[in-house]
């Protein structure tokens, strides 16, 4: 590790840092924007460092994203490649929702780990104190989501990426409920799909539980939700 990293590595992180060292090549260089990323090649893991802001936190946070793989918990990866073989799924998902429900999955699995540690709730995330959903909002959703019995495609992404991001929030001065209340009204059938491979989710143990197993049936569901809709 270069001299300018040093300071990534404390008494809280240390074992976690040998650990993924042990199991994979990880490289580090600057991020080219004012963020953490983590990327993955062949068998080369770069982590692009924020440096501005050397802190142990954010370093901490792509560390356990790479926990979750050293599990063979690949479910980010999984996700994309499902859709992307599913015609109609694919035409609904955006690149950047394919991608976000994996990070929210993954995110739930990562926060007790994260706190367990010693780190503050408020910096796992850079968007901590900002409400994931308001009013306006919701009701710019509600009014786009479905006209004459055909559904935006744009709003149906809107729909399923608040659903996750509002799952995960870890940022208890928001309640959500009224909007969940509010999404399973706008669209029942997608709500429940959503809302029982969340459960599974959490009931998901990274140490002993195979994910395929509440995946495919995700996958499955949300086909023969989209067969029952006109989308455009």
């Amino acid at each position: 590790m270069q001299n300018k990293y040093l300071k990534l590595i404390d008494n809280r992180n240390s074992d976690l840092w040998n650990d993924m060292l042990s199991k994979f090549k990880i490289h580090l260089e600057k991020s080219p924007e004012p963020s953490y990323i983590t990327s993955y090649e062949d068998d080369v893991i770069t982590i692009k460092i924020n440096e501005g802001n050397i802190n142990p936190a954010p370093f901490t946070h792509e560390l356990l994203h790479i926990y979750l793989k050293s599990k063979n918990i690949w479910i980010a990866r999984d996700i994309i490649e499902k859709i992307e073989k599913n015609n109609k799924l694919f035409f609904i998902f955006s690149d950047s929702l394919k991608s976000h429900i994996g990070n929210c999955l993954e995110h739930q699995k990562m926060l007790p780990l994260y706190l367990d540690r010693g780190f503050d709730n408020k910096l796992f995330v850079g968007d901590f104190a900002l409400k994931i959903m308001k009013d306006d909002k919701f009701s710019k959703l509600k009014k786009e989501y479905a006209k004459k019995r055909v559904v935006n495609r744009e709003a149906v992404d809107v729909f399923i990426g608040k659903f996750f991001s509002m799952k995960v929030s870890n940022n208890n001065r928001f309640s959500y409920d009224k909007y969940f209340n509010g999404l399973a009204k706008i669209d029942g059938q997608l709500f429940e799909v959503l809302n029982t491979f969340w459960e599974e989710w959490l009931e998901f143990n990274i140490d002993s539980d195979d994910y395929k197993k509440i995946l495919d049936p995700f996958i499955n569901n949300l086909n023969s939700w989209a067969k029952e809709k006109t989308i455009i």
